[in-house]
Order: structure tokens, then C-alpha cells, then sequence
């Protein structure tokens, strides 16, 4: 799906985030944010800062057991009754972001601004160096 504009793309990836954490927590959002409800980037930025706290607090709660076993029942934005195994949901929160954040890099790339090394082992070898 296009979603017209970098900005636009990244507010997407941040509202399927917060979209799928509330239905983690019981709540189950009608709308996803689109890019008039976060029309700045350091808007943006913040509320993405302030909910990775939520989701890191909300994954160090949890145990094996509940990442392995929790069934979460929820709407999604049609109404529609669904359930899946929480680490289905969270797989596929992360495959999600991963995949449109790939998109705007490559946005970002052909507009002369690229991200640079966005392999995940790169990433974790920051975290040892």
C-alpha cells in the first residue's frame, strides 16, 4: 500500500504499533493515526519515543509462557471479531514496521538521504561494541 509520503509511511508504521500494543493490553482501537494526527516529525518523534517505553515495559512483563501461550482476543478496525497467539501478534508487528521501514529508506536513498546500515546485526553489534 502507498501511503503517499515518507511521513505519511512512518505514521503508519507508529500507528499499527500503538494499534497492535493497546490490543495487547485489552483495548481495541476503531482507527489507525493517520498522518494529520501526527503532522510533524518531532511530533512524531516524541509520541514514538514516549510509546517505546510502553512496549518495553509491556515486553518485560512478560514470561516465556505468556509470550508462548497468551491468546489475545480483540476488534480489529472493522469491528471484527479476532484472536491470535500474542507471539504471532508481536511477530507480525515487527515484520510489519521492518518492511515499511525498508520502504523509507529506499524513499530516503533516492532522495540523496540514505539511513545507511540498517542490518539488524549491525544493529546488535552497537549493542556489545
Amino acid at each position: 500500500m502507498d501511503y503517499s509520503t515518507i511521513h505519511g509511511t512512518l505514521v503508519h508504521i507508529y500507528s499499527a504499533e500503538v494499534i497492535w500494543h493497546s490490543r495487547w493490553i485489552g483495548h481495541s482501537p476503531r482507527r489507525p493515526l493517520g498522518p494529520a494526527d501526527v503532522p510533524g516529525l518531532d511530533e512524531l518523534t516524541q509520541q514514538w519515543t514516549d510509546h517505546e517505553q510502553k512496549m518495553r515495559s509491556f515486553a518485560e512483563a512478560l514470561s516465556d509462557n505468556d509470550v508462548r501461550t497468551r491468546v489475545v482476543d480483540y476488534l480489529d478496525t472493522r469491528g471484527e471479531p479476532n484472536s491470535r497467539l500474542l507471539w504471532q501478534m508481536m511477530a507480525h508487528a515487527i515484520n510489519h514496521g521492518t518492511h515499511h521501514r525498508s520502504e523509507v529508506a529506499a524513499a530516503a536513498t533516492q532522495l540523496g538521504h540514505s539511513p545507511g546500515d540498517l542490518d539488524l546485526i549491525v544493529y546488535f553489534r552497537t549493542l556489545t561494541d
